[in-house]
């Protein structure tokens, strides 16, 4: 039953798509890291089918590489682009780490934060227009967010975490 809860609490903490079970167990937030994988295949598989409904309905080219890169982070919720920008902010500030940590807690957006996160979804938009004018191939939508979600979970298992992580206690 706790692999199912992992599941579920990764489901319903990193994508906006409904859960179908709600369930969460503090104790097992760690099994959320687990799960990353299988929440990155819902993900890549879901992207993958909005492709090629937007293939299959003849969307424009340009109308397709935003719909394409848009309902990524859509499905997440932006959350992932709020940590980017987050970090931007911190790492870019060169200030020592106590000041860092205390930037990432900050819920203003900085100078930092705005231009990186221009320029990631400039590259992201790029990338999709190439993929798409060179042959979108539909299994590599599907496998970029079980390999992304993979990376970031071993990262987070591998790296000490800061200190109000909700992950330094468990791991």
């Amino acid at each position: 039953m706790k692999i199912f809860t992992g599941l579920f609490m990764a489901w319903g903490n990193f994508l906006t798509i409904p859960c179908p079970l709600k369930k969460w167990d503090s104790d097992l937030k760690n099994y959320m890291l687990g799960f990353l994988p299988s929440v990155g295949l819902i993900l890549g598989m879901l992207w993958a089918a909005f492709s090629l409904l937007l293939v299959f309905i003849g969307t424009p080219f340009l109308v397709m590489s935003f719909a394409i890169t848009f309902v990524l982070f859509a499905f997440c919720g932006f959350m992932h682009l709020d940590g980017f920008m987050d970090c931007c902010d911190a790492i870019m500030s060169r200030k020592p780490l106590e000041i860092k940590q205390q930037i990432l807690k900050d819920s203003h957006c900085g100078a930092f934060a705005v231009v990186s996160v221009v320029f990631l979804l400039l590259a992201y938009y790029s990338a999709i227009s190439t993929a798409i004018s060179g042959s979108l191939d539909f299994v590599d939508l599907i496998i970029l967010p079980v390999l992304s979600r993979s990376i970031a979970g071993l990262f987070v298992i591998w790296a000490k975490p800061i200190g109000h992580s909700q992950y330094a206690e468990g791991l």
